[in-house]
């Protein structure tokens, strides 16, 4: 199990130079990017970057969300609600009431597959057949026998993890499956 945390994560700008953000994975094959998780703070309006080939899934980690909108399409990622979408998609972001930060999970389309959800307070049970993440998005869980708090997480190949999200926390997890 390999740990994260956002405060010790270098902030980067984003491949459109509209934000930064804080890359904690990137796995590729030598030739390209199989996926990428990351966490982006989006502290205004403005274009989102498109990865033609890639889904994406965005997850609002703090703050009250962003409308993306473009096509005739209107999307509202909202906190703690994982939103899937094309990344070859044209979009522009609208933030609701202020800045925001969120955790965006990519994968290469004919590469991966991969599964995201929440998890609130109780037990979790992460038998891994394939590579998982996990991320605290408020309050604090425990792992594997190691405690996490809000914006710390671990990665890990396979094998089981089990573990307890606490009273009011938030635990989001990404299984990526490599087809």
């Amino acid at each position: 199990m390999k740990r994260f945390s956002a405060a010790t994560t270098e902030a980067k700008p984003w491949k459109n130079g509209g934000g930064l953000m804080r890359e904690f994975h990137e796995q590729n094959d030598g030739t390209q990017v199989l996926w990428r998780f990351s966490l982006a703070d989006i502290t205004q309006d403005g274009a989102f970057s498109t990865f033609p080939g890639m889904s994406r899934a965005l997850t609002i980690a703090k703050g009250h969300g962003v409308i993306l909108a473009g096509g005739g399409v209107s999307l509202h990622a909202n906190p703690g609600q994982p939103l899937a979408f094309d990344g070859a998609r044209v979009l522009d972001s609208q933030l609701v009431n202020g800045p925001t930060q969120a955790l965006n999970i990519m994968w290469n389309t004919n590469l991966v597959h991969a599964e995201v959800r929440v998890k609130q307070a109780g037990s979790v049970d992460l038998s891994a057949d394939a590579t998982t993440v996990a991320f605290v998005l408020k309050g604090r869980a425990e792992l594997g026998g190691q405690s996490f708090a809000a914006q710390e997480g671990a990665i890990w190949e396979t094998g089981r993890v089990t573990g307890h999200v606490a009273d009011s926390a938030v635990l989001w997890i990404a299984r990526i499956i490599l087809r």
